[in-house]
Parts: C-alpha cells; structure tokens; sequence
C-alpha cells in the first residue's frame, strides 16, 4: 500500500527525492513523514521530452537530515546540469567494444573457413583443417586463457 499527500512545506525533513520520465512527463517525487509512515509527494515537472539531456537521480535521506526545500533544490541544480548527458556522450565515443566485437567474429569465422591471412610479415594457409577441428582449437585457447583445464 502507498501513502500519498498532497502538501509539503519547504522546512520539513524529507526522506528522500525521486527524478525520472514517466510515461511523457517528468516527475519529481519526495517521501515525508505522515503518522509515522512514509508518504509520497508528487510533482509533474514537465513534459520529458524537455529534460531529455536529464539524467534521473535518487536522492535518500534515511533519518530526514535534509528538509523539503533544501533537496528541492539540489535536484534543480542537477536537473539543468548537462555534466552526466557530456560524460556518457564521452564514454560512448571512447568505446571500442563494438569494433572490437566485430574484428573477434571477423577471425573466427576467417579462422573456421580455413581463410588465408596475408599480413606484411608473409602470407599464412590454414589448409587441412576441419571446421570441427578448429572450433575445438578455438574453445581450447578460450580455455587456456581462463584458466580452465579439461578433467
């Protein structure tokens, strides 16, 4: 069961502070104590498609340190913040787990077919091998990587 209120007061402890989309809007909500029991506050903020730089955040306060008011505003000053929206922007242009995806399936299938691989150093055959053989020879080097020994 939820409790919900329908006021709070900027000086009263609060227990913690919820931003995230739901649905099309953006909605704060804050948790107060009413009777000795926790209730919610919501805010619809706006339309999410205004805060789509926003990063959600959750902020708990387990003995109702801060007031109302005071994390009201610490989630203004991080809704408007486009610090977390940079730094995932930057990580994703950092990643090389896609590329690196790619270039591991490109060998092991060029390695299954029995492909030939020509490099600056010489050219090099696989001929003679079977596709069973070689993807036992692949499963085998992924073990002999992990640490992992056939009993």
């Amino acid at each position: 069961m939820k409790y919900v209120t329908l006021f709070v007061t900027p000086d009263e402890p609060c227990f913690g502070l919820k931003e995230s989309a739901e649905g099309d809007d953006w909605v704060q909500h804050c948790w107060v104590n009413r009777d000795d029991t926790l209730a919610d506050y919501m805010t619809v903020i706006g339309p999410a498609s205004d805060y789509s730089q926003a990063t959600p955040l959750t902020l708990i306060e387990p003995f109702g340190d801060q007031s109302v008011g005071a994390l009201m505003e610490e989630a203004e000053k991080f809704r408007h913040d486009d610090y977390g929206h940079k730094r995932l922007q930057r990580l994703q242009s950092e990643s090389t787990l896609v590329a690196d995806a790619i270039d591991q399936n490109e060998q092991r299938h060029n390695m299954l077919h029995n492909k030939t691989v020509m490099g600056p150093a010489g050219s090099h055959a696989r001929n003679g091998f079977s596709r069973v053989t070689s993807q036992r020879q692949i499963k085998q080097n992924r073990r002999d990587r992990r640490g992992k020994f056939n009993v």
